[in-house]
């Protein structure tokens, strides 16, 4: 599972996650901090990162929103079927 690319809509940074997904499968995607919880530039994540349950479909076509970290942070995006 790779991240595609980023891409604007309606004015907020999205990540679309396209490569092997079933379409018609749900996923449970969530945020994971190996090295612990990053920074962010926002007054909170966005709400995903604690746990979602998405179609194939909608992750491919509609994503989830990219939070804006503070430099040199970072974070996993865990996707399971579910």
């Amino acid at each position: 599972m790779e991240i595609s690319h980023l891409c604007t809509w309606q004015y907020v940074l999205r990540l679309q996650i396209v490569p092997g997904l079933d379409q018609n499968a749900n996923y449970v995607v969530k945020a994971v901090f190996p090295a612990g919880k990053p920074r962010y530039m926002l007054i909170s994540p966005p709400e995903w990162m604690n746990g979602i349950t998405m179609s194939g479909s909608a992750l491919a076509t509609i994503g989830v929103t990219a939070p804006i970290l503070a430099p040199a942070n970072a974070f996993l995006i865990e996707i399971k079927k579910a």
